[in-house]
């Protein structure tokens, strides 16, 4: 395992920029939209930041205004980007996004050969990958082209090979391919990973059931199970938990599960036991939902640990 001394995580994948109007508000009607950075592994490390967490992300932009407002903006959060490299002849991709309605919310990408889908294996190295102690990806990543998937290949990798901690995330994206095409490429990179974690569709797509047996994840510390509103499944230590997700004001639904994810890692790597941790990324989330972007309703923390509120709501069991 890690020594004490190497803290932090390093995340890889593809960062957006998105153009979100008020919430309630069509696009089409909208006279003022608002500039957000997103992408499910850079949610991931700016949610690790804001605990105190060394984050660093591994991505590409294009030499563009959106890249530098990208690179701004991960900055500003803390998140080390010496390693996103900036694409001198790609484009950096876009998304908008509005939810006229709860439940209702609808994306328009502008990603197909995007400097950030071009993702290559060169860009991992194993001196970045010993000098964290845990590594990250998700489904949406292997889901962009062969190169990307590549990378994330390699970083699992030397990850397995450097004795680091792995975080899947299947993150499965209707856009992006079928659940025929998704099921066993995720399955795959999930059963390289310690941590998997999916929503109960995405566990049906890539094992075939979210009722969850060690039989399944034979390889994995912690396989997790998320299912909105309702109780989340913690499969680890040899036992099963529920654990009940925090109420919350639901303002923009996108990004909870990269709150969740990234409070979780941190408080893994802070030391916390596996249900206080998944209890510190089921906070995080919540956070998320109550604002609108994926990460400005993010808390700060220290050392990995945020303080959670005694009336947040949550329920054991």
């Amino acid at each position: 395992m890690p020594s004490s001394e190497i803290r932090g995580v390093l995340s890889v994948g593809e960062v957006l920029a998105a153009f979100v109007p008020d919430t309630g508000e069509a696009f089409r009607r909208a006279r003022q939209v608002h500039r957000f950075t997103v992408g499910a592994e850079a949610n991931v490390a700016v949610a690790a930041s804001r605990l105190g967490i060394k984050s660093t992300c591994i991505s590409r932009v294009g030499a563009d205004l959106l890249g530098q407002g990208i690179l701004d903006d991960l900055r500003h959060e803390g998140v080390d980007t010496s390693l996103v490299e900036v694409d001198s002849t790609g484009f950096t991709g876009s998304l908008i996004r509005e939810t006229p309605a709860p439940g209702a919310t609808r994306v328009t990408y502008r990603r197909e050969g995007s400097a950030g889908s071009q993702l290559s294996p060169a860009q991992i190295t194993r001196e970045a990958v010993e000098a964290h102690s845990h590594v990250h990806a998700s489904g949406i990543t292997v889901a962009l082209r062969p190169a990307a998937r590549d990378t994330v290949r390699k970083l699992f990798s030397q990850a397995r090979s450097a004795r680091r901690t792995i975080s899947f995330d299947m993150n499965y994206r209707s856009q992006l391919w079928t659940p025929t095409e998704a099921g066993p490429v995720l399955r795959e990179y999930a059963l390289l990973a310690d941590i998997i974690i999916g929503g109960r569709t995405e566990w049906e797509i890539a094992f075939g059931s979210a009722e969850l047996t060690p039989e399944m994840v034979p390889n994995a510390a912690l396989a997790i199970v998320t299912d909105g509103d309702q109780d989340i499944q913690v499969h680890g230590d040899g036992k099963t938990v529920s654990l009940s997700p925090f109420p919350s004001s639901v303002v923009d639904p996108v990004g909870a599960g990269d709150g969740f994810v990234g409070g979780l890692i941190a408080g893994l790597i802070a030391g916390l036991s596996t249900e206080d941790a998944v209890r510190q990324g089921a906070y995080c989330g919540s956070q998320v939902v109550s604002r609108l972007g994926d990460w400005t309703g993010l808390p700060f923390g220290s050392r990995g640990i945020v303080e959670i509120p005694h009336n947040a709501g949550e329920v054991r069991r």
